[in-house]
């Protein structure tokens, strides 16, 4: 009787809410499937959402630049020495300088770079370096080098050697062709700075190219060069990085060539020949 009234009053109960006492299982699967499918579908669209709406990744900064250990590439004696003689002839004292000194360190011994050192040293007025390149040559050379030559007359008109007539230039004269550059200088300078003069005769023609003779001298006097192969030339005057003059001159086989330099840029050239001095 107590079962009876039990039952009925749990079917009256679940028939007032619409269910039935078999149905409240089912529908809780349901819902637990239902949910675990949601929770496959949010996970399975989680990485692509990720994917959309995560922020721009930024761009890597440049690379910073590897520094170079290697060594630079060695200048070879030859290329210092074509430089040197290059900016020699286009008056570039201090360049050429530094090239020689860069090419007497790869070889100290080279009787002509010294020598063309002590032109550059000269022309930039380093008179006592230069003495020290051109005796440096005139100790070390080979005494019938023309260099040597004009290293020892460029001493002797420094008055650091004694002139003497057995050097090389005078043995030179009786075994070639040469001939004689000279004249005076008559020029007052306005300033009392120095006044010393450097003389440079370079070759321009065919049988002179490549010859540089140097002589020095003061205003109002005379100056010569040593014995002079024949053959065109340009003679240029310094004082310190001031160009003077600079004048074309021939020099002929067994003939002195005078060239008196007035004022400045306005010397003019003329023949002397042996015959009427």
């Amino acid at each position: 009787m107590r079962r009876s009234f039990a039952a009925g009053t749990a079917a009256r109960i679940a028939g007032e809410r619409g269910y039935t006492l078999t149905e409240w299982p089912v529908t809780f699967g349901l819902i637990a499937v239902l949910a675990a499918m949601a929770t496959i579908a949010i996970l399975t669209a989680l990485p692509a959402l990720q994917a959309r709406w995560a922020p721009a990744p930024r761009s890597p900064g440049p690379m910073p630049r590897r520094v170079s250990t290697a060594p630079a590439p060695r200048i070879s004696f030859e290329r210092l020495r074509a430089d040197a003689v290059a900016r020699l002839e286009s008056s570039d004292w201090a360049g050429a300088r530094t090239a020689l000194e860069d090419a007497l360190r790869l070889r100290p011994a080279d009787v002509y770079t010294r020598y063309l050192l002590g032109v550059a040293l000269s022309n930039l007025d380093l008179q006592d370096h230069a003495a020290e390149a051109f005796a440096w040559v005139v100790a070390y050379g080979s005494p019938r080098s023309e260099y040597v030559g004009l290293a020892r007359q460029w001493l002797v008109l420094a008055g650091v050697l004694r002139a003497r007539t057995t050097d090389a230039a005078a043995e030179r004269e009786g075994s070639e062709a040469v001939g004689r550059v000279r004249g005076r200088t008559s020029w007052a300078p306005t300033d009392d700075g120095q006044v010393t003069l450097i003389l440079t005769l370079e070759g321009t023609g065919a049988t002179a190219a490549g010859r540089r003779y140097v002589a020095r001298a003061l205003p109002n006097e005379d100056y010569e060069f040593p014995p002079v192969v024949p053959g065109e030339y340009r003679l240029t005057v310094r004082r310190g990085d001031a160009r003077l003059w600079e004048v074309p001159v021939v020099v002929r086989e067994g003939e002195a060539t005078t060239v008196d330099l007035g004022t400045p840029a306005e010397a003019t050239p003329r023949d002397d020949h042996p015959r009427d001095s």
